[in-house]
């Protein structure tokens, strides 16, 4: 197969590559990350209230933004063990799966990557009504569980 132009590598990159590989492409004279991802993302509803954490300020991406308990998918990892694992680390909660709700896709671009990701959300509650969050400073600078109408006003 003949690789002149970026679209007939992609072509074969989709046909026979695998998700969690990277790939380099040349963006204006420079050399870019581009990453193809599964993100996974929890909608965990306790007591009418759904739970998100704000992004911490000084993120590169999408700083101080409140969103859904998530992460990428790591090599051989499905899913639901993905997310269990994602939403422990982040908040300290042990939730039960119920379904997943939605999906869809975006695209991220750094200066130094680009991330095309497809991203799954799941319906979960938490195990235990009486477990506190306790966020992972790392990521994260506040956690609030959010009432129906306080989402509509974010």
């Amino acid at each position: 197969m003949n690789f002149t132009s970026i679209d007939n590598f992609y072509t074969v990159y989709w046909l026979f590559g695998s998700m969690k590989d990277n790939v380099r492409i040349r963006k204006q004279k420079q050399e870019i990350l581009r990453t193809f991802r599964i993100v996974v993302a929890a909608v965990i509803v306790k007591e009418g209230s759904v739970l998100l954490l704000q992004r911490k300020d000084d993120k590169e991406v999408y700083p101080g933004l409140w969103e859904l308990t998530g992460e990428k998918c790591e090599f051989n990892e499905t899913s639901i063990k993905a997310l269990v694992r994602e939403v422990k680390e982040e908040t300290g909660l042990s939730i039960v799966v119920e379904r997943p709700i939605s999906v869809f896709e975006y695209v991220v671009e750094t200066l130094n990557e680009i991330r095309d990701t497809t991203q799954i959300n799941f319906l979960t509650r938490p195990t235990d009504l009486q477990e506190t969050v306790q966020v992972n400073n790392k990521e994260y600078q506040a956690a609030h569980w959010f009432t129906k109408k306080e989402l509509f006003s974010l």
